[in-house]
């Protein structure tokens, strides 16, 4: 694949979005591959974007999935600008803002300073990942968090992850940890190993709980998908392949499964 614009190394972003959307049970993945492409257009060309993760998560309890995203931008105000761009958007045909679709449902989503981000391997292993998220007792916090980031760094390579990001939300004084790994069986994706895999990063171990935990932040959220597509407006910027489907197979690739009735979209 023709990736272009994403070295590895020490990534130049000062903020982040992030979004947690469950879905109602009805739609699968590979209908919400197709919507996610169709949206992508819409979405990609706002000002700083550097990447974005669309995560998936399948409950095997209820059948329901979560999406959302995991964002990277140039700098904090881009991060807030396209929160507040969202919270306004209002796709063609539809009759409500994006978060206000009746297919969403307990959605959380937040703009982040981000204090260090480096990707220690190419961007087109990033399969799957993991947001962590701790409620710290006040914005004094973030001070603190700069002395930490080597230290989950060098904890990154230790637990063999491919991309690493730390990042504070001033407004309700969260700390928010951004890991990403390569999927086991790479070269032979199934749903047996992409569940695996899934699993097997949620137990590999945290780069960031016990350092934050032992200054008094708190766990508040912890969850491990996978990568459903990498959004890369910078790849495309420079004539590149704009976006990746790292685990399709064996979920279809966009345009394969359609959905009928509303379209959901994901952000």
């Amino acid at each position: 694949m023709d990736v272009r614009g994403y070295p590895t190394g020490q990534i130049d972003a000062k903020g982040a979005f992030t979004s947690e959307i469950d879905l109602l049970p009805i739609i699968k993945p590979g209908p919400l591959n197709t919507v996610a492409e169709m949206d992508r257009p819409h979405l990609v060309d706002q000002p700083g974007m550097r990447h974005k993760y669309l995560p998936l998560r399948h409950d095997p309890a209820t059948g329901a999935i979560s999406t959302g995203g995991r964002y990277l931008f140039r700098g904090y105000e881009d991060a807030t600008k396209y929160r507040d761009f969202l919270e306004a958007k209002v796709f063609r045909g539809e009759q409500t803002t994006f978060w206000k679709r009746p297919f969403f449902f307990n959605t959380v989503r937040f703009a982040w300073s981000v204090i260090g981000a480096h990707d220690l391997a190419p961007i087109t292993t990033h399969d799957l990942n993991r947001f962590e998220r701790y409620s710290v007792p006040d914005a004094k916090f973030a001070a603190r968090l700069p002395e930490l980031f080597p230290a989950f760094l060098d904890a990154a390579r230790r637990l063999d992850l491919a991309h690493v990001s730390l990042m504070f939300q001033p407004e309700h004084n969260l700390v928010g940890v951004l890991t990403a790994a390569a999927r086991v069986g790479r070269r032979a994706p199934s749903f047996e190993t992409v569940r695996f895999s899934t699993d097997a990063l949620a137990l590999r171990g945290s780069v960031s709980e016990v350092p934050l935990t032992e200054l008094g932040a708190r766990k508040t959220f912890d969850r491990t998908s996978l990568t459903l597509a990498v959004w890369l407006p910078l790849s495309e910027q420079a004539g590149g392949a704009p976006v990746i489907w790292p685990n399709s197979p064996p979920i279809p690739m966009p345009g394969v499964e359609h959905l009928g009735g509303a379209q959901p979209k994901a952000a």
